[in-house]
């Protein structure tokens, strides 16, 4: 994972809560039989949204789009190989191979399944900007190796938890997670990398077109957010977008910044809002519609860029900024409520994203002026 306390709301149903409040609440759910990662819906002829349950060992979304010369588009492979091949069991709905795979951004819930596809497809063509290529290489997979060496750790805690637990709907949730996670760990004696096959060099308002006829795929590039490599997914018939991990339904601005940019947030957001869309298909959580979310992620972003320049213009140190510039009330809501005292990968505060979000934003001031660039790209 991108590291693990930064991702730990994402091993959640719940979306990463990051800056700004970009959690998603949900409640346990019961799962009897064989373990079932994704609920899938159809929200367009031909295209499939396959969204992770509550109760879940890590969450992270997928998309299946029928290509109208046949074959398909997957968006995002997820992080293990058994949750990949849900995603490939469904794509093969569709007559025709797989032909393309999407990694909208380095994080691992979003790129760690490629071998999957690989193995299923050799001749898959895996696409990712290419920040995202370098960004696997550098980033996903040393921290792969940092979370998987503590999971097997923290298994073992959440299955002395579960046998005190009484209630039934609890239980059954923590059943789940455990269910998820012996998978994962099953998984990793057999874990590859698979890097992208294709890297998009594009410049920010740049895209490449998928498809023809009936239906076009728009992969677009507008700037640096949530990573340096965020890909856009747009069907302009459909008027829907697949935004990876870029703004959620409740508004908030996806991670700390860490792996893009704060600053370069607002700009970026703004250039994709120009898209005629109307259904968002989003990385995490149920999918919305309109620019509502889009808007309040761009006001609450400029809002803490606001705050923390005028601190850094009053020459405070960094622990002074974090005084001042504190986190909304929402930032500090446990993710799962009670489920998460159980499990220990929850328990991360939320507040500790807010605080790396306000300190990346510092940090991204202070190195624009002393390369005397303007504070505001």
């Amino acid at each position: 994972m991108r590291d693990f306390r930064k991702h730990a709301a994402h091993w959640a149903l719940a979306g990463a809560v990051g800056l700004l409040g970009m959690g998603l609440t949900a409640g346990p759910a019961a799962q009897t039989g064989a373990y079932t990662h994704f609920q899938w819906q159809e929200p367009a002829k031909g295209i499939w949204l396959g969204v992770t349950p509550a109760a879940s060992f890590i969450s992270g979304n997928s998309v299946i789009i029928a290509l109208p010369d046949g074959g398909s588009m997957v968006i995002d492979p997820h992080i293990t190989e058994f949750t990949a091949k849900e995603i490939i069991a469904k794509a093969r709905e569709i007559p025709g191979p797989i032909r393309y795979l999407v990694n909208t951004h380095l994080h691992n819930d979003h790129t760690q399944g490629n071998t999957a596809f690989k193995k299923a497809f050799p001749n898959i063509e895996i696409i990712a900007h290419r920040n995202t290529c370098s960004g696997i290489k550098e980033k996903a997979i040393p921290r792969s190796t940092y979370r998987l060496e503590k999971l097997g750790r923290e298994l073992e805690e959440i299955r002395k938890n579960r046998a005190g637990v009484q209630d039934a709907a609890t239980g059954a949730a923590l059943d789940r997670i455990i269910a998820g996670n012996e998978r994962y760990l099953a998984d990793r004696a057999t874990l590859e990398w698979t890097l992208p096959t294709t890297c998009l060099d594009l410049k920010p308002g740049e895209k490449k077109v998928y498809g023809s006829g009936e239906r076009t795929i728009e992969v677009g590039y507008y700037g640096r957010a949530h990573t340096a490599g965020d890909l856009v997914i747009y069907l302009p018939r459909e008027r829907i977008l697949i935004n990876g991990d870029l703004w959620s339904a409740a508004g908030g601005l996806g991670g700390d910044g860490r792996d893009g940019s704060i600053l370069e947030a607002p700009r970026t957001l703004r250039a994709i809002r120009a898209l005629d869309f109307d259904l968002v298909l989003p990385g995490h959580g149920e999918l919305f519609r309109g620019k509502q979310a889009l808007d309040t992620s761009i006001k609450n972003a400029e809002s803490l860029i606001a705050r923390v320049m005028e601190s850094h213009a009053n020459g405070d140190y960094i622990e002074r900024t974090l005084e001042l510039v504190t986190a909304p009330p929402r930032a500090g809501v446990p993710v799962q409520g009670d489920i998460s005292k159980y499990v220990p990968y929850m328990q991360a505060p939320a507040e500790a994203g807010w605080r790396r979000g306000v300190t990346r934003t510092y940090e991204e001031i202070e190195l624009r002026k002393q390369l005397n660039l303007p504070l505001l790209p």
